[in-house]
């Protein structure tokens, strides 16, 4: 006979499949497995640089119920896919979740050359550092060195973030074909052409023609903290990017106003390491 806590499982599983059903019509339920969905949603509900969630608040962002939560959240601890906080009861993602990140990027975005430059980078300039790819309208952070500073801005592996208003977005959009950047332009969230200011691609896309010609760009951010970022392009055979470095500071330490003076140099320097290690 089954468990209380078992048909919850279930009846959640039936809800779940219908909603995937009616949004996708070609799911095939023979082979769906529903409780990797859940899994999976539960590590999402880390994104953005969470580090550590309550059950309660788990089963709040990830929309699934208490009970089914605290077995999901035991099974990925035991796996060693989450680390839970004794004094606090609290959970974060573990180192252990890297290796599937590492994986999934691939072994050229792996290049230890690429994370040394990073770190050398990170030294120079006492802030966090990232080397940065693209899929479609979003960027990925591939390899990151965090600040040597306790405050700093966090660049989580595998954290996306959309890539019109992002720096290194706007790296990798200023080289692209005008009628892809404007596509990709039109397709992000008006929230993201607020924070940019910016109304219509015709003014965006001389934003994008000011960072091709000065070779870098530099961005601001007023969550939680003020900060700034800023990217430059890794150029391949083609002309095109292949990945950005990034360096992201709190403005409290790196004023806008001095972020070329102090960080141009040492990016470059970071850039030139990367390409020759690509072999470019």
């Amino acid at each position: 006979m089954s468990s209380a806590a078992e048909r919850e499982d279930e009846m959640a599983d039936t809800q779940d499949q219908s909603a995937g059903l009616s949004a996708e019509q070609e799911l095939d339920r023979r082979l769906y497995v529903q409780v990797v969905e859940r899994n999976m949603t539960v590590l999402q509900s880390f994104d953005g640089g969470r580090s550590s969630l309550s059950l309660s608040e788990i089963a709040e962002r990830s929309g699934i119920g208490r009970s089914a939560v605290q077995r999901i959240v035991y099974t990925l601890s035991h796996l060693g896919y989450l680390r839970r906080d004794e004094a606090t009861q609290r959970f974060g993602l573990s180192s252990q979740i890297l290796q599937i990140c590492g994986g999934m990027f691939g072994s050229e975005t792996a290049d230890p050359e690429i994370l040394s430059a990073l770190q050398a980078l990170a030294v120079e300039t006492g802030e966090s550092t990232a080397w940065i790819g693209r899929e479609a309208d979003e960027i990925i952070i591939l390899q990151s060195v965090r600040s040597r500073h306790f405050s700093h801005v966090s660049l989580p592996v595998g954290k996306r973030f959309g890539a019109v208003t992002a720096a290194s977005g706007q790296i990798f959009l200023a080289y692209d074909d005008l009628k892809d950047a404007e596509t990709a332009f039109n397709r992000a969230a008006n929230t993201a052409r607020e924070r940019l200011n910016i109304a219509d691609f015709g003014a965006y896309s001389q934003l994008l023609g000011r960072v091709k010609d000065r070779g870098y760009a530099l961005t601001e951010k007023a969550e939680d903290l003020y900060s700034l970022s800023m990217s430059l392009a890794v150029i391949g055979a083609d002309g095109l990017p292949v990945g950005a470095v990034n360096v992201s500071a709190l403005q409290s330490r790196l004023p806008k106003a001095e972020a070329e003076a102090r960080l141009l140099e040492p990016m470059r320097s970071a850039v030139r390491r990367i390409a020759q290690a690509l072999g470019l």
